[in-house]
Formats: C-alpha cells, sequence, structure tokens
C-alpha cells in the first residue's frame, strides 16, 4: 500500500528505516530478517498489516497521512527512528532488538 501513496523518495526512506531495524519491507510484506553469510534470512511470518497504519505502527513510526509524505520532507522518519531508539533503550527491546 505504501508504494502508492507516497513519494519514491519517501518509499525508500520507509524501506532504509525497515533494513536498519532489522526488517524487510516489501509493496507484499513486513518481515523480521537479518544477514546470515551476506544472505537475507527470513525470521518468522510475515506481519499481518491490514492498512498502512498498522505498517508505520509495526516499524515503531508515527503515522503520517498520505498528504504528509511530502519527499523534500523526511524529518520525521529520523525523528521517529530516535525516538523508536530511546524507547527501546529503556524498554530493553523494540522495532530494533534481536
Amino acid at each position: 500500500m505504501l508504494y502508492f501513496t507516497g513519494s519514491d523518495h519517501f518509499n525508500r526512506s520507509m524501506r532504509v528505516f525497515a533494513n536498519k531495524n532489522g526488517w524487510s519491507l516489501s509493496d507484499r510484506a513486513l518481515t523480521r530478517v537479518m544477514r546470515v553469510n551476506g544472505t537475507k534470512v527470513r525470521l518468522g511470518d510475515s506481519v499481518i498489516c491490514e492498512s498502512e497504519v498498522d505498517v508505520f505502527i509495526a516499524l515503531g513510526l508515527e503515522y503520517k497521512d498520505p498528504t504528509e509524505r511530502n519527499c523534500f520532507d523526511i524529518k520525521f522518519i529520523e525523528e521517529d527512528e530516535a525516538k523508536a531508539k530511546r524507547n527501546s533503550a529503556t524498554s530493553g527491546g523494540g522495532a530494533g532488538s534481536e
């Protein structure tokens, strides 16, 4: 869904954020992954995301309406990434923990 409701830059930024945090995000699935000897290995089943909101929640990001997905304004991803890291550090887990 996200592939059709944001700029190319926004979509690439979402995939990069997911990858940095141990996820693989595509137009078909959101899956926990890790690299083993250079090969991407799935860690379980894909997360069921019935809506775009579910994708943002699974990644620990604040939901942004499609009208807010300006390719020149990805600052929120960096802010949310910092917030997710702080939350992970205080809770001992989170989107980036293995």
